[in-house]
């Protein structure tokens, strides 16, 4: 889980930069170059698909009933990567702004944005040992505890080198969990593992871009205020990815289980 994650959290990284680049030696008139690009490797991946005749199909006969047990047993879960990614797009809504704000070049804030979930790709794999080794609470409470040391150097008016600091920090650690929470439910839940998957994966990330908007209505553009507040949530978080979720001794939960 942690290698696909990391992969996709590496053509993420690598985004940024081409973007501010591109736009930066190039007129938008000149996309159509990157769309035949894209196309060509699109139809080289299609062309080279692995057969999958033999593959096995899986008939998932779970009840519905047993589908909602199975979902109050990851709520917590849900709740704890709704928030992580709440503050983590937020922060990388914000980061370049402010870099712009304080007079550094376009460029930067490509760089800041990569350099942020560049370190993500290697915090995904150190999150999986330190859940494996201390348990995924442990590591949920050094991710928010770290975003929130992180955010709060974001809305102080700090040096350039400090701002990369604050940025690594919110993506650095906001990453640790990005897989372990993922394979946690997969073990809280495993007569489902698929639903188990999309709940605290695309539905949870999608909870958390969506919860932006109702920070940013009653700040509007006041992003310090709204850096603050989100520093009082990691920090409100702190305490609460600690909760005992469910007796078990998978080994995310630890040497010695919850």
């Amino acid at each position: 889980m942690s290698i696909f994650v990391a992969a996709g959290t590496l053509g993420t990284a690598l985004g940024p930069v081409f973007v501010t680049q591109f736009v930066s030696h190039y007129d938008f008139e000149k996309l159509w170059i990157v769309a035949i690009v894209i196309l060509a490797t699109f139809l080289l991946l299609y062309v080279r698909e692995p057969d999958k005749l033999n593959a096995s199909k899986i008939k998932d006969h779970t009840k519905f009933r047993d589908n909602l047990r199975g979902l109050r047993r990851i709520i917590v879960l849900w709740f704890v990567v709704t928030v992580r990614t709440l503050v983590i797009t937020l922060s990388n809504t914000y980061g370049p702004i402010i870099a712009s704000k304080r007079g550094l070049p376009l460029t930067f804030g490509g760089l800041l944005l990569t350099l942020g979930v560049g370190l993500g790709v290697a915090t995904t794999m150190v999150g999986t040992w330190m859940s494996q080794r201390f348990g995924n609470h442990v590591t949920n409470l050094v991710s928010f505890a770290g975003m929130a040391i992180g955010v709060l150097i974001l809305a102080q008016p700090v040096s350039a080198f400090l701002l990369v600091v604050g940025y690594l920090l919110v993506n650095g650690c906001g990453y640790l969990t990005m897989s372990t929470n993922v394979a946690h439910a997969q073990q809280l839940m495993p007569e489902n593992a698929a639903l188990a998957s999309s709940t605290v994966m695309g539905f949870a990330w999608a909870c958390g871009v969506a919860l932006r908007y109702l920070l940013i209505l009653p700040f509007g553009e006041n992003i310090v205020a709204q850096l603050i507040v989100l520093f009082v949530i990691s920090i409100a978080m702190v305490p609460i990815s600690m909760l005992k979720i469910e007796r078990s001794r998978a080994a995310l939960n630890g040497r010695e289980g919850y």
